[in-house]
């Protein structure tokens, strides 16, 4: 009998836990987010541009990245809950691919997001895209 109440309340003791551990990241938050975060996916597609960052630094409201080829940078605020992202300016090299670098600067540009911190993973997410993004060792 105390085997059929055990499992189950393992199970929710579990989903609690893992539901506690994602947050919600606030304008009070912000600088749990700074440093530099590599680009695992967007839209739900594996990224696979070696070394495609997206950088934060919340005091200087601040955001920088490169997406393979060239480095783009822009303003951020806070706004309660939300990331807003500014006008975007990037380096104009000749890149052989820059699909990665397109869908960056189209997604980033005059923006907002919600951001969810689970771990050392970041998701950004909009109505209509979403950037999952993995803390980097290098700044």
């Amino acid at each position: 009998m105390m085997k059929r109440f055990a499992i189950p309340a393992l199970a929710c003791m579990l989903i609690a836990t893992a539901c506690n551990s994602t947050k919600q990241i606030t304008a009070q938050q912000a600088p749990q987010i700074d440093g530099r975060w590599t680009i695992k996916m967007v839209d739900h597609e594996p990224v696979d541009v070696q070394d495609a960052f997206i950088g934060f630094e919340a005091a200087k409201q601040h955001l920088y990245g490169n997406a393979g080829c060239n480095s783009f940078n822009g303003s951020i605020t806070f706004d309660d809950d939300s990331l807003k992202i500014g006008m975007m300016l990037a380096t104009k090299m000749y890149c052989p691919d820059n699909t990665l670098e397109n869908t960056m600067l189209r997604l980033l540009t005059n923006s907002s997001w919600k951001l969810r911190l689970q771990e050392n993973q970041l998701t950004m997410s909009n109505p209509s895209s979403t950037i999952l993004l993995e803390k980097t060792t290098k700044d």
